[in-house]
């Protein structure tokens, strides 16, 4: 069993090498490929809001984002648009998850900040995305696609040297 899951582990790692290799040298490709998976997504979530939870303005623009996404994330000029509006969505979510942050906690300084620190994580990256669009995505791309190449090598140093 312990082979099994150090076998498991070794294809793991290598896994996540691989895939930070794909991240840094193919950033376009994987952009495109990310859009179309992001649009399906929100296809699917506009469907299961429309149908599970009755909500059908929320649903309805899920949808159509999602259409959008999928039918134009090979064409540059929409890529762009996607990403700015994707800028526009979190800069948006991150300052109301930031303003319900300030408003709704009642405990210390300590619990406001670590409620407070997904919100601001989404301001920044909205901003970030909005202001200088390409640098931000390449540089996205290549410290995750490090990030994965380190990970996998000290996985698979971990699993060839459990005894």
């Amino acid at each position: 069993m312990l082979k099994r899951e150090r076998a498991r582990n070794i294809v793991d790692a290598v896994l996540a090498i691989g895939m930070g290799v794909l991240c840094i040298a193919m950033r376009g490709t994987l952009l495109h490929v990310l859009l179309v998976a992001l649009g399906a997504l929100l296809v699917a979530a506009g469907v299961i809001d429309l149908v599970l939870r009755h909500e059908v303005v929320i649903g309805a623009v899920k949808i159509v984002i999602g259409v959008f996404g999928v039918s134009m994330a090979w064409d540059p000029v929409t890529v762009n648009i996607f990403l700015y509006l994707l800028a526009v969505v979190m800069s948006i979510y991150g300052i109301l998850g930031i303003l319900q942050v300030i408003v709704n906690s009642q405990n210390g300084i300590k619990s406001k900040f670590h409620a407070a620190l997904r919100p601001a994580v989404h301001l920044a990256i909205g901003i970030a995305l909005f202001i200088h669009q390409p640098g931000f995505v390449t540089w996205f791309f290549i410290l995750t696609g490090v990030l994965l190449i380190v990970i996998g090598v000290l996985s698979v140093a971990a699993a060839v040297s459990e005894d």
